[in-house]
């Protein structure tokens, strides 16, 4: 009995302690599990005077509660957006797109309570989300998870979505495909299940849910381009609004601006800006543009995705280019400067030249640089540099020069055009001959043609 009795009493004072919120860090940290706490814990959440949870805890920037929930009085659902929990009225602000957010699930260890996190901005809840996993996949504000793709054609996942949705949410749109495809009822998932619907329609094995999220992903990023609407707005109005013609042609700036292409004014229905709902035709307003131009157009976030790739690819093309001609202006000026190498060797290879045994072949004997000589070896290396010290070098497209000792149509090609300038002529300029090889080996003609003096 009296270890019972102080058994007793450590237990009343530990749950004094936890219901004051004070509690022993150390020896928390020593201890992983402690049966006195978790005793304590327990008598404490099912106290019959405990309608909502001490431990109020800030996650991130919002504050979370627990409500417990004794009997079926304690939570009502008024609307899908707002419950009453404990006499507390939690609900959202406004919808669909300026409110904040409530986030309710169940309490850990125990599924009588429910914890309501408050989040004051829409920045808050959207980075506490995408911390959530599904399937080991990251959730975003608006993304497919593998637990929900489906490859059903997109009429019949239309039929059921539409069936699903009207006896589980009592939004207008959802009785009947006539609403969901009726313009003028606007909220997200009508909006993007008619973008399903429109793009999804040109191919029906076309995967119905990933072509709605394409959808809103498509929609929401045009929400956050809206800025750069109203300012090529203005380049084009003088405070009168546009007519129908101009607004064709804010699409186009628009069009060129983002890169699409042409996929931005194709994607537009037919007709569109005559179809806007205006007091005057010639002069409509951006407002009444925006009002019309929200609720009707899809998008899939595809377009804007190939328009910034398309971007970065021309980026990317442009860079290389300018690091092409960077590389090729650095191979012309280490050319020239060994272009200048060889004037001051030129005595020098006049004399290899004059001691090659091929080249003193053509020279001496008046052979010519054809079958049977041999057309690969030191003495085309010894005609190549004599005629890239004259100024003509084997080059390859980035403007390097090209190491060669073979005579082929390239070397030929070159020999063609130093003997056009500087050899005798001749109704065979391809052939080197003695004549030619005189020229070449010629130091005053070599002096001449590069102003040097002696």
């Amino acid at each position: 009995m009296p270890v019972l009795l102080q058994g007793l009493d450590a237990l009343s004072r530990h749950v004094d302690k936890l219901a004051s919120g004070k509690s022993d860090a150390s020896s928390a940290r020593k201890q992983k599990f402690n049966p006195l706490t978790w005793l304590a814990q327990y008598l404490l959440r099912n106290h019959p005077t405990h309608s909502s949870d001490h431990r109020d805890e800030l996650c991130g920037v919002a504050l979370t509660k627990t409500f417990k929930i004794f009997k079926a009085e304690d939570i009502e659902a008024l609307t899908p957006l707002s419950a009453e929990l404990q006499g507390k009225l939690i609900k959202n602000s406004s919808v669909p797109y300026k409110f904040s957010f409530v986030v309710g699930r169940p309490a850990k260890s125990f599924t009588t309570c429910v914890r309501v996190t408050l989040f004051k901005e829409k920045s808050a809840a959207l980075a506490r989300i995408r911390d959530t996993m599904v399937n080991d996949v990251p959730l975003t504000d608006c993304d497919e998870t593998p637990a929900f793709t489906s490859f059903t054609p997109a009429g019949d996942l239309v039929q059921y979505v539409q069936e699903d949705l009207a006896k589980k949410l009592s939004v207008t749109g959802f009785k009947s495909e006539q609403g969901l495809a009726n313009p003028t009822i606007t909220n997200c998932i009508a909006f993007a299940i008619r973008g399903g619907m429109l793009l999804a329609g040109h191919d029906k094995a076309e995967n119905f849910v990933k072509t709605c999220v394409e959808v809103e992903r498509g929609r929401r990023n045009l929400l956050r381009r809206l800025p750069e609407f109203e300012t090529t707005w203005q380049l084009f109005t003088h405070g009168d609004g546009l007519s129908t013609s101009q607004i064709e042609q804010v699409f186009q700036q628009l069009d060129t601006l983002w890169n699409m292409d042409g996929q931005f004014i194709r994607s537009l229905p037919a007709n569109f800006a005559a179809r806007i709902p205006c007091a005057d035709p010639n002069k409509v307003t951006f407002n009444e543009f925006w009002t019309f131009f929200e609720a009707l157009v899809c998008f899939s976030f595809e377009v804007f995705e190939n328009a910034e790739k398309r971007r970065q690819m021309a980026e990317q093309e442009a860079q290389d280019a300018l690091e092409r001609q960077r590389q090729r202006e650095a191979n012309i000026a280490e050319e020239e400067r060994q272009q200048r190498l060889l004037k001051a060797q030129f005595e020098t290879l006049c004399a290899d030249a004059y001691l090659n045994p091929e080249l003193n072949q053509i020279m001496i004997k008046g052979a010519v640089l054809a079958y049977p000589m041999d057309l690969k070896g030191e003495h085309i290396v010894l005609i190549l540099q004599l005629l890239r010290a004259w100024g003509h070098s084997l080059m390859d497209t980035e403007g390097k020069y090209m190491e060669q000792d073979e005579w082929d149509e390239h070397t030929k090609e070159l020999w063609i055009g130093w003997r056009k300038l500087h050899g005798p002529q001749t109704n065979y300029p391809g052939v080197v001959d003695a004549e030619s090889l005189k020229v070449l080996t010629d130091k005053e003609a070599f002096q001449a043609f590069h102003h040097i003096e002696e």
